[in-house]
């Protein structure tokens, strides 16, 4: 676990109390082609999923090992429910960083609505999960049918 990932977890939860719902997202957003003249390097490669793969299994793992150690809850054997968003382009600061011609073929490409999914759509389907208590083992697509192709340099 990242040094600084267990003492903050245990500081949340001494603070708050138990974890009761948990949002993990991407923390590095890049386009990295693996083959061409703008291939990324590998250590490039290595840094994103530390971050958005390793990052986020750091912060499951201690909140879960938290939660082992608690009393169940009326939902269920420890009330853990388990979904996962699954974004489109959702138009922040990371998104938003990309150059434009590849943003209008995101937007090109998406079915309906014309348009990048804004945050408080994000936001409001994070309160969904966290609201619908019947709702469990799901992904929910939030991408308005987008499907984008993978993009490379030899394109």
């Amino acid at each position: 676990m990242g040094r600084a990932t267990a003492p903050a977890v245990d500081q949340a939860i001494a603070a708050v109390g138990p974890v009761r719902i948990l949002i993990c997202g991407a923390g590095v957003g890049r386009i990295e082609p693996l083959i061409g003249p703008s291939a990324a390097p590998l250590a490039q490669h290595r840094n994103t999923i530390a971050v958005n793969l390793l990052g986020i299994l750091h912060v499951v793992q201690r909140v879960a090992a938290d939660l082992a150690t608690r009393p169940a809850l009326e939902e269920g054997e420890r009330g853990i429910r388990v979904n996962t968003i699954s974004p489109g382009p959702i138009a922040t600061p990371m998104i938003l960083g990309v150059p434009a011609a590849m943003l209008d073929d995101v937007i090109r490409m998406t079915p309906l609505p014309k348009r990048m999914g804004a945050p408080d759509e994000l936001a409001e389907t994070v309160r969904h999960i966290g609201t619908n208590r019947f709702l469990n083992g799901s992904v929910m697509r939030l991408d308005g049918a987008n499907r984008v192709p993978y993009y490379s340099s030899l394109n």
